[in-house]
């Protein structure tokens, strides 16, 4: 099964219990015949400790950059991004420093974990999302609402958040124009069904934060949108 520390998250602090794995291919444009097989969408699914249902999904494009989303139980719980490319049958990722065998096909293991391609096709240029804007808050002493203009083309938003604004750490994840952050702590398996409560703000910065820093970014298949202007959230 595979190992939890795979997962982007940027601390040691994060609670949220998966088991993702990451694979690419293609060798960078996609041409190769075992590589260009690659391209496209894939996804698995598990159940975790808390019984909820835990699915990848990974965009391969033909220019050896690849888009990865979690979601638990159906919910959007964590985008990222990553390159890779495609040595004599071993694909390498590297911000991960990792490989793996792919030869071809429509599935491949990775450790024991069947991951299955869903469709095919590739972004095939450069349309990342425009920048988040326009962010209204409207924040309560036990959760922050955030709502912005949606993004044409998005397939979700990520929410970085800090206690100061120069050190922001992606948690938070949705997609729609809109999330609700819950200010105090988790209760294990009950608020994972929700990974916004279960990713709380105390959980990450500790009891005593009164003001968090946001800042919003889209993505889709292609990638990462510029970062919205970071905003400053006071607790009531």
């Amino acid at each position: 099964m595979l190992n939890k520390s795979r997962f982007l998250k940027i601390t040691a602090v994060v609670c949220i219990y998966v088991s993702i794995a990451i694979f690419a291919g293609c060798g960078g444009n996609g041409t190769d015949g075992r590589g260009s097989g690659i391209v496209g969408t894939w996804s698995f699914e598990k159940r975790d400790s808390c019984n909820f249902l835990e699915r990848t999904e990974f965009v391969f494009n033909s220019n050896g950059t690849g888009v990865g989303f979690l979601y638990i139980n159906n919910v959007l719980a964590y985008p990222y991004s990553f390159t890779y490319s495609l040595t004599n049958d071993t694909v390498y990722i590297n911000e991960y420093d990792d490989s793996f065998p792919y030869s071809g096909g429509t599935t491949f293991y990775y450790y024991d974990d069947k991951f299955t391609k869903t469709s095919e096709g590739s972004c095939g240029s450069n349309n990342k999302p425009n920048r988040p804007a326009n962010i209204n808050v409207a924040t309560t002493s036990s959760v922050v609402n955030l709502t912005w203009d949606f993004v044409p083309g998005a397939k979700g938003y990520f929410v970085s958040g800090g206690s100061s604004s120069d050190n922001l750490w992606t948690v938070w994840a949705t997609s729609t124009n809109s999330i609700s952050i819950d200010w105090g702590y988790y209760n294990d398996c009950h608020d994972r069904v929700n990974p916004n409560i279960y990713n709380a703000i105390e959980n990450f910065f500790g009891s005593e934060i009164s003001t968090v820093y946001l800042k919003i970014t889209a993505v889709n298949n292609c990638g990462f949108s510029e970062q919205s202007n970071i905003i400053s959230v006071h607790r009531p």
